[in-house]
């Protein structure tokens, strides 16, 4: 297989390739994003999280994606919606940060690449996200063989938790290690293991210095919010490695 499957899909318009709605975990968290906020979605595919947020009234959302088809998709569908959605094709191995963030997204897209590649764009967003900025990241894990719809450019299949270890100094809001059935246009049902979780970075440390009084106090609340639900201990996490979701794909 030349290109993956959904090459082929992201250039007819009547089909949707991975659905319409955004995936869960965005909406679920929204309730803790600001309107304004500078957004990112890397490996946005053909926009579904991009344009459910700027729908809903954010500002600032940039996404790009390695296919020139899916960004061509998405910016089609953002002008007939008339939705502002700063959108361009982009490998994430070479994309460089020119700005602060406060809210990074990636849904399936980190496995394509290799651990070490990967690993260094996280690093770097966590550089570049600004205090009481979230991310929200899931890779699929190697707990299952890539399926053979993606068995050909699966080469950074993560270990089942080892994304959780690039984030120990931030907080915890959400982990998952699950299994899911799949299904696209023209490809027959599947299974993918993944690792799903929403991190927090407002360490007590960096929001003492935060100039903004009333973000300094939200943060805060964020963080015992987290803290009592959520505690970053490895007992959660273990939990967490067989905590089950198969609608979030």
């Amino acid at each position: 297989m030349d290109k993956p499957f959904w090459e082929e899909t992201y250039k007819d318009d009547t089909v949707s390739t991975f659905g319409t709605e955004p995936n869960t975990t965005v909406p679920e968290f929204e309730h803790l994003y600001e309107k304004t906020w500078n957004i990112l979605e890397v490996g946005c595919g053909e926009g579904k999280n991009p344009l459910y947020l700027s729908s809903h009234g954010f500002l600032n959302i940039d996404a790009f994606d390695l296919s020139e088809n899916a960004v061509a998709k998405l910016n089609r569908i953002a002008d007939k919606r008339k939705l502002k959605i700063n959108a361009w094709v982009q490998d994430l191995r070479q994309f460089q940060f020119e700005k602060q963030y406060d809210l990074i997204i990636s849904f399936g897209t980190l496995h394509f690449v290799e651990k070490a590649e990967w690993k260094a764009l996280l690093a770097k967003a966590k550089e570049n996200t600004d205090v009481g900025g979230i991310h929200i990241i899931q890779i699929f894990t190697n707990a299952l063989p890539a399926s053979p719809d993606i068995a050909s450019f699966a080469i950074g299949l993560s270990d089942d938790n080892e994304i959780k270890t690039l984030y120990k100094d931030w907080n915890i809001l959400q982990f998952k290690s699950y299994t899911f059935e799949d299904e696209h246009p023209r490809v027959p049902k599947h299974f993918h293991a993944a690792n799903k979780m929403v991190w927090s970075y407002m360490l007590d440390t960096e929001n003492s210095a935060n100039p903004d009084d009333d973000k300094k106090v939200t943060i805060s609340l964020w963080k015992d919010i987290a803290d009592y639900y959520c505690p970053s201990s490895d007992d959660i996490l273990e939990v967490g490695r067989y905590t089950s979701n198969s609608d979030d794909e």
